[in-house]
């Protein structure tokens, strides 16, 4: 009689342990963030030189925007990313939208990585920065876009960025902007 009680005992916390399982299958995103809404990147692009250049998937970076080989004048200019933005609501169904479900961008981050792991800041990659971005997309407005700064002038009058100019060192410098 005791293995029939072990039994069903065994059974029911099978059970229980069933259903706690089957719970683990809602994504945390549901359950740990506060808010309603959803941020979509509708798309992100590169341009080279200007915010209102040739947008493109990769961005083709000129440390001189003289193209000159031989040292001399030097213009130097930032590079930009563009990027198409909007927001949804987690919950579709849900009748009511306010501008409290808006998002308002107020910063964002580019680190810069290389595929071969070297990624010494200064050395390797250009240094990493933040930015200003301040700009809010309404929910239920459609996309908004806007540029910003990918390639600061800056990180191209240092290293490892200038050693590409008037031919100092390697011609192509490789790398990947993570944006945040």
């Amino acid at each position: 009689m005791t293995s029939v009680l072990r039994a069903k005992a065994f059974l029911l916390i099978s059970a229980v342990l069933g259903l706690h399982l089957a719970s683990c299958s809602t994504p945390d995103v549901l359950e740990q963030d506060t808010t309603n809404t959803v941020i979509i990147i509708e798309n992100m692009q590169g341009a080279a030189g200007s915010p209102t250049g040739t947008a493109t998937d990769d961005l083709l970076s000129d440390i001189c925007s003289n193209d000159s080989f031989t040292e001399g004048t030097c213009t130097v200019l930032p590079d930009f990313g563009v990027v198409e933005i909007s927001v949804t609501l987690k919950n579709p169904n849900q009748p009511l939208t306010s501008f409290f479900n808006d998002v308002t961008f107020r910063t964002y981050r580019v680190t810069f990585v290389r595929a071969d792991g070297r990624n010494t800041p200064g050395v390797d990659v250009p240094f990493p920065f933040d930015g200003a971005a301040n700009f809010t997309v309404g929910i239920g407005a459609g996309s908004a876009t806007r540029s910003f700064i990918i390639v600061r002038d800056q990180a191209k009058l240092e290293s490892p960025l200038r050693n590409l100019a008037f031919n100092g060192g390697a011609v192509v410098l490789s790398v990947i902007a993570e944006v945040e």
